[in-house]
């Protein structure tokens, strides 16, 4: 069985030069709630302005560390957050979508950027999952 990817790193480009997602696993912490031991995995998207970086995602209860389903879950997120951010008048609403408030600003404007790639990249993540679990 093919050993699961220690880290997945994703590439985006336009004209301001490259940008890079990249997902990794940190371990497993004990939920005292479901007295389960679940993964976390942090991330990062580096453009050539900004870096952010966090640890908020989280797998189920018991599961085995699956960098390419915590991938799959922050581009579903990122995807989301983006949703309705053009105001008809030019600039950015930031507060129509429910999961606005997940990401910083800038990060959401990022988001709206490559929407197009994160939804491909999420479904290219879905359809492998769908293959390994044949």
């Amino acid at each position: 069985m093919p050993k699961e990817p220690e880290a997945r790193t994703f590439q985006f480009s336009d004209r301001s030069g490259d940008h890079t997602v990249k997902v990794w696993c940190d371990g497993r912490v004990y939920d005292e709630t479901t007295e389960a031991y679940r993964p976390v995995y942090s991330y990062s998207i580096t453009t050539p302005e900004w870096e952010f970086v966090s640890n908020d995602l989280h797998g189920a209860a018991n599961e085995i560390p699956n960098v390419n389903a915590a991938s799959q879950s922050l581009f579903a997120f990122l995807y989301s957050c983006q949703q309705g951010m053009p105001k008809s008048g030019g600039g950015f609403e930031r507060n129509q979508s429910d999961t606005a408030d997940l990401f910083p600003p800038h990060v959401r404007e990022w988001a709206y950027l490559f929407a197009e790639q994160i939804e491909l990249l999420y479904g290219d993540l879905y359809r492998e999952g769908a293959k390994k679990t044949k």
